[in-house]
């Protein structure tokens, strides 16, 4: 609702359906992006002083960078492996092709959105039987224990989509490392095999259960995504979100973790 009332009683707005859609520039001096910021700090403001003792699945996201690579064709195999699960870096080659990495800044990315054209996001031109990787570094001013918001197809109740097969994540096979130690889904409190719309949501989306506990070493901390997608829409999902939401938390999911740094160079 108050994103809703910022565009009621504000006005403006020049995205969405335009140039970014839902991706954020990653250049700070933006004014698209400097009005998010201002946007995010009033936001954050009610969360804190109006909505002090309410759920509120919101944290600063301005602050969180990545690189994520042109996608790799992976031919339907969503377990394919390619370059950047054995070394990260700006560039790969694959059988001769060369791949590059590009910035992207925010805790949700939205590589192809659901409505695929009609709304831009992180690739221009996405292709089914792709695989794409995200990563970055996070340093932690002390090894701490920390929670985790992650996820990799967010749920919509206007579709009757099935929930994620128990421990995966989704039915595209994504992973999630954290210091090269894979982060394994929650087990999933919804089980049927049959689409409908009469049984409820559960924990399917990151904001109806705990935070995951992870373990952050002091100093820089690894952080790698594995995104496969293979058809747009499938007999279990529809509208496929390729997508992933990923941001660090206090351990009880209130408030973003202090002191962390996002950053896929590594610089403070």
């Amino acid at each position: 609702m108050l994103a809703f009332a910022e565009r009621t009683w504000c006005g403006g707005g020049s995205e969405y359906f335009d140039k970014n859609g839902t991706i954020l520039p990653t250049d700070e001096n933006d004014a698209v992006f400097n009005g998010f910021v201002d946007f995010e700090k009033r936001m954050l403001w009610h969360k804190k002083h109006t909505f002090t003792d309410e759920p509120f699945a919101y944290v600063k996201q301005t602050n969180v960078k990545w690189r994520i690579t042109d996608a790799f064709p992976n031919g339907g195999d969503l377990l394919k492996s390619f370059p950047p699960e054995t070394v990260i870096d700006d560039t790969y080659e694959y059988n001769g092709i060369g791949y590059g990495s590009h910035n992207a800044t925010g805790a949700g990315i939205y590589l192809r959105h659901v409505w695929g054209k009609t709304v831009p996001a992180f690739y221009k031109s996405p292709q089914e039987n792709h695989t794409a990787y995200a990563y970055t570094w996070v340093w932690s001013p002390k090894a701490q224990t920390v929670g985790l918001w992650t996820s990799t197809q967010d749920y919509s109740r206007s579709e009757s989509d099935l929930p994620p097969p128990r421990g995966k994540w989704d039915y595209r096979e994504s992973r999630i490392y954290v210091n090269n130690n894979e982060i394994m889904p929650p087990v999933w409190e919804n089980t049927h095999t049959g689409r409908t719309n009469e049984i409820t949501l559960k924990n399917e989306n990151f904001q109806a259960r705990p935070p995951i506990p992870v373990e952050l070493n002091k100093g820089w901390n690894s952080v790698l995504l594995k995104l496969p997608v293979g058809t747009f829409s499938s007999s279990e999902v529809r509208l496929q979100k390729w997508m992933f939401t990923f941001v660090f938390v206090t351990p009880d999911g209130k408030d973003a973790v202090e002191e962390l740094v996002y950053s896929p160079d590594r610089k403070k």
